[in-house]
């Protein structure tokens, strides 16, 4: 059985996820530079962040008809 908790989904825009427990990252105050969640081809970006319950059920799809899930 899959242990319930919560995860950070990471979909770039080249359509790589990467999934992180969400105790992984650290909260900062004012002044905070960041940490570098995932490394990234020159030419890619972040697209969309996702903190889900690993008991959710989700399905990407791309706009061409590329499925995820």
């Amino acid at each position: 059985m899959i242990p319930e908790e919560e995860r950070v989904f990471t979909i770039s825009n080249n359509g790589f996820v990467k999934t992180q427990q969400l105790a992984e990252y650290r909260s900062q105050r004012r002044g905070g530079f960041g940490k570098t969640a995932s490394a990234l081809r020159e030419e890619d970006f972040i697209k969309q962040v996702l903190v889900l319950n690993t008991h959710v059920q989700v399905l990407c799809f791309t706009t061409k008809g590329k499925f995820i899930g």
